[in-house]
């Protein structure tokens, strides 16, 4: 089967999944959700009496799983239900509680924090989501950043990008950014996914009609001494005129290279 074009195995996730040391049995199904789309959702079965929250599965997975097979939920359960064949019964494994409250220390303090906040819940379709929570930890991919983007900058007045995503991915930064009014530095194709690191940059161009948060996770894979950069189409905030030939793009693109890296020879990567 297959999530947003990636081919997923639900059993070499379930089989990720009992390798944690707090695993007893695991069952990943893709559910398809009315507000958030398609989404993988793990159910765990406790090997003893030790709590393991989401961020330390998603850490545990990180290493052993592509980032787009990684559930966005874990749902603990005492055993799986069974039907009359003796058989796991799917139709009655509980779905994930969105009412769990957020984190201590979590709760929305300003009035902006709170409509934030309740925007966030709509698009991620959960509740149990804190101020620090990060917006690709909490089940957000490509095509909700856009949902949530439109949505913030509708509510806001503020036109901020997509890519301000990768600046400020929680809630309580991304209310500082609409106090600031807004994504102040001019816009730019090029988006710094991770800017750390002592090599060379990777430079990455998205598909058609696509953005830098389709790419993004890859940089989660290439370690922390790797800065990785992506191009944003131009025209596709809404705000500047698209480029309409390959070569006005390339050159356009180039000249943003430069910026970074002023001499080649250059790490340009993208999708086939």
């Amino acid at each position: 089967m297959k999530l947003r074009g990636f081919r997923i195995e639900l059993g070499e996730i379930e089989a990720a999944m009992r390798g944690h040391p707090s695993v007893q049995n695991s069952l990943v199904r893709l559910v398809d959700d009315d507000k958030v789309g398609k989404r993988l959702i793990a159910w765990w079965i406790n090997r003893h009496a030790m709590t393991t929250d989401s961020a330390e599965f998603r850490s545990f997975l990180r290493a052993r799983l592509s980032e787009y097979m990684l559930p966005a939920h874990f749902v603990n359960v005492d055993s799986f239900p069974l039907n009359g064949n003796g058989k796991i019964d799917e139709r009655k494994l509980p779905l994930p509680n969105p009412n769990v409250p957020t984190a201590l220390g979590q709760s929305p303090q300003t009035s902006l924090e709170r409509h934030l906040l309740s925007i966030w819940q709509q698009v991620l379709g959960a509740r149990n989501i804190g101020l620090d929570d990060n917006f690709f930890d909490a089940g957000g991919h490509s095509l909700l950043a856009v949902r949530l983007m439109a949505r913030v900058s509708a509510a806001t007045g503020q036109e901020l990008p997509v890519a301000s995503l990768f600046y400020s991915p929680t809630i309580r930064q991304q209310a500082n950014l609409v106090e600031q009014q807004g994504w102040a530095s001019p816009w730019t194709s090029l988006v710094p996914v991770h800017s750390g690191g002592t090599r060379p940059p990777l430079f990455l161009v998205p598909p058609a009609a696509a953005t830098s948060v389709r790419l993004a996770q890859l940089s989660r894979f290439l370690g922390p001494d790797q800065p990785v950069y992506s191009f944003d189409p131009p025209g596709f905030d809404g705000r500047n005129a698209p480029l309409d030939t390959v070569q006005a793009i390339s050159r356009h693109y180039v000249n943003e290279l430069r910026l970074i890296q002023p001499s080649g020879p250059y790490l340009l990567g993208g999708m086939c």
